[in-house]
């Protein structure tokens, strides 16, 4: 072999290493040796390759569920209630549909409520007293400058318990418009006629009880003056209680009690009774008044709605048809 071709040789090797290597370098370079971890010790996502802002980009929070819809009050749905509504079209409609329509529109629930011994008495066709309720068909009827609580009253006395076939009424509970039965004609208001003789007799005793008591209710209080504990029955019930101002300082008494499940007016009576207070049913309202006071009118009540003025009335005679005389 020549000197020259020796040199030649001696060369090329180096160069042929030195691009060798480069290439090497480069083939390394496209296919990076994947890693489990990145430097910071974050895991390689499944595709191998780690962008150059991943290390740097924060975690995205965790989503955060949404609050629940404020409850409204009692005074705020009243308020809704006395606002005259937009002509609508006259129509007839389910009352599941009705109910719908009012939660819709003003963003109010509203629900239909039996008594307990009421949902569990009324059956209709293998379906419950609600069920049967919520499928009754309506007549929507739309004058101008109706309000929602003219239409409440409207469509309420179209309803009909599938037993007892009484009309229904409305009242707002927590910040709900609730349909319930009318029970308020069952038992006489104080100064009103006396129930006639033998009504009483036909209504079952659990809808006098419901007349009578009110719905079941649940509180518990320590030490909280009577007035704001009335305040939160009403809110809860939407019945009509009322207190006598003309005695402010029991009023003002702190009560302490853990009622649950009990009538409504059987609570007002353990509540009065520590502040020398004495509920009275009058027809649908309860009025919280002093003892002398509240004695007077129950017995007045009563005498008109079951003992002495059905004592008192005279007895009906029979109708005898006058025989003509003969001549």
């Amino acid at each position: 072999m020549s000197t020259a071709r020796c040199r030649t040789i001696a060369l090329t090797v180096p160069l042929f290493l030195v691009l060798g290597g480069a290439g090497l370098a480069l083939i390394q370079s496209q296919n990076p040796v994947r890693s489990s971890e990145t430097d910071d010790g974050k895991p390689v996502p499944s595709n191998g390759v780690v962008r150059a802002h991943d290390a740097d980009e924060p975690e995205a929070p965790a989503p955060q569920p949404s609050a629940p819809p404020r409850q409204m009050t009692n005074a705020e749905v009243r308020k809704i209630l006395a606002k005259p509504l937009d002509q609508g079209e006259d129509r007839q409609i389910k009352c599941s549909e009705f109910l719908k329509f009012i939660a819709e529109r003003f963003g109010v629930p509203a629900r239909v409520e039996l008594d307990r011994a009421l949902f569990y008495r009324a059956e209709s066709d293998g379906k419950t007293a609600i069920q049967a309720i919520r499928e009754q068909k309506l007549q929507l009827s739309f004058t101008p400058g109706m309000t929602l609580a003219d239409v409440l009253r409207d469509v309420s006395v179209q309803l009909r318990d599938p037993l007892g076939n009484r009309p229904f009424t409305y009242c707002v509970r927590r910040g709900q418009i609730v349909l319930i039965p009318d029970l308020g004609g069952i038992v006489s208001s104080v100064g009103g006629p006396a129930v006639p003789t033998g009504v009483l007799a036909e209504i079952p005793s659990d809808d006098v009880v419901l007349a009578r008591e009110g719905p079941l209710v649940s509180i518990e209080v320590a030490n909280k003056p009577l007035s704001e504990v009335l305040e939160e029955l009403r809110e809860q019930t939407g019945a009509n209680i009322v207190l006598d101002k003309r005695f402010p300082e029991l009023a003002a008494t702190a009560v302490t009690a853990d009622l649950q499940e009990v009538r409504l007016v059987t609570a007002l009576r353990v509540l009065g009774d520590m502040c020398d207070l004495r509920p009275v049913v009058i027809n649908n309202v309860i009025y919280l008044t002093e003892s002398s006071n509240a004695e007077s009118l129950q017995a007045e009540f009563d005498r008109r709605a079951f003992f002495l003025e059905r004592a008192e009335s005279p007895a009906k005679q029979p109708i005898v048809a006058e025989q003509p005389q003969k001549p």
